[in-house]
């Protein structure tokens, strides 16, 4: 019941602009996609995130954004876990293309997963770059 007091008043203490950070952290935006869209520097973005942190009690952005989408939201929706994956390995195709979410929400055997399937891509591009050194 304290921490969630003590997220409670961390939540209310972000300023607008600290909000729109950890909103735009949410969907995963990369800091410097969220400086093209809010129209200030990528250094200004950092600083809202890192006072956001400093806010909340917490070291990770996803972690940030997804307490402040929980407080947001309003205690009447289910609290999902901190540490369960919250979005596939491959989020699907979307206006953005191929996304994939933070490593740090991933599981083990969404991570093998996908280290096997950068190196089965790293083997294939480097057999397609002998083949057209061969031709030469």
């Amino acid at each position: 019941m304290d921490a969630e007091r003590a997220t409670d008043r961390g939540c209310e203490a972000l300023t607008m602009r600290e909000r729109e950070c950890l909103r735009l952290v949410r969907d995963h935006h990369s800091s410097k996609e969220i400086a093209r869209l809010l129209g200030v520097s990528i250094t200004s973005v950092d600083t809202y995130v890192r006072r956001a942190l400093f806010k909340l009690g917490v070291n990770d952005r996803f972690v940030a954004a997804k307490l402040f989408d929980q407080w947001e939201r309003g205690p009447a929706v289910a609290q999902p876990s901190l540490s369960a994956p919250s979005v596939p390995v491959l989020a699907g195709v979307g206006e953005r293309g191929w996304r994939l979410p933070p490593l740090a929400e991933l599981n083990l055997a969404q991570r093998l997963v996908l280290i096997l399937v950068g190196a089965v891509i790293g083997a294939v591009a480097f057999g397609a770059l002998l083949t057209a050194l061969a031709a030469l």
